[in-house]
């Protein structure tokens, strides 16, 4: 638009942003911005699940090692036993007798005592309900003495001692036998043993105390999709 000054020249008329275009240009600005911020906050949250997923699998890495180490110096006398806690799902408890040195934790190390491994659920209150969760655990009768006239149940309400696991916090409670139990893994969806008997030429999946040839572990962590499988020699 030209305007004519009274000197007889012409002038452009420069014409601002009407309200309704500068509207316009920060609503834009708003949804540019909105969606930048939706993208970072993803790849975050998913580098931040990838670390998670990583740790896990480390420690799981550094269990099998651990469990391949002591069933390679596991001494003469030593024995190990397989029983069968529930069928559906199938939990088993394998209990390790006479190898003092291997799985050493706590204030005392090395210990002659028996130690077990098996899968334990989450407590009620860090799961879904009706979905149970469970983790990689250990226990031995040493491990873990509460405060005089602690019972299971304070500890419980309590939640005094818990271990961070994964993304949870286990509080540390007895089960019903009165154990207390280390975590070692977190998110295990299934864990199975299995002896080989010699003589029978079958794999079992219960066992009193022996010394088999050989012991097959099977692991299903949630965040994979196929099973972990390690067969152990222990002659």
């Amino acid at each position: 638009m030209f305007i004519a000054h009274p000197n007889g020249t012409f002038r452009k008329h420069a014409r601002g942003f009407t309200l309704l275009e500068v509207a316009l240009g920060v609503t834009i600005l708003a949804v540019l911005a909105g969606t930048m911020f939706t993208i970072v906050q993803g790849s975050l949250r998913a580098a931040s699940e990838i670390q998670v997923v990583q740790r896990d699998n480390r420690r799981l890495d550094r269990f099998i090692e651990t469990l391949r180490q002591a069933f390679r110096t596991m001494p003469a006398n030593a024995r190990i036993s397989l029983v069968m806690v529930e069928r559906a799902p199938m939990r088993q408890e394998i209990t390790f007798s006479g190898v003092p040195e291997a799985f050493a934790w706590g204030d005392e190390p090395v210990v002659r005592e028996n130690f077990t491994l098996a899968l334990q659920p989450y407590p009620e209150a860090l799961v879904a309900e009706g979905d149970p969760e469970y983790y990689l655990a250990i226990t031995r009768p040493s491990f873990f003495r509460p405060e005089e006239g602690e019972g299971p149940q304070e500890m419980l309400m309590n939640a005094s001692v818990t271990i961070p696991l994964g993304q949870k916090n286990v509080p540390l409670i007895a089960d019903e036998r009165s154990r207390y139990w280390l975590p070692l893994a977190p998110a295990v969806r299934d864990m199975t043993w299995r002896f080989y008997q010699t003589d029978k030429k079958r794999w079992v999946e219960e066992s009193g105390a022996v010394r088999p040839p050989l012991v097959e572990l099977t692991l299903f962590p949630f965040e994979r999709n196929t099973p972990i499988r390690v067969v152990f020699a222990t002659r």
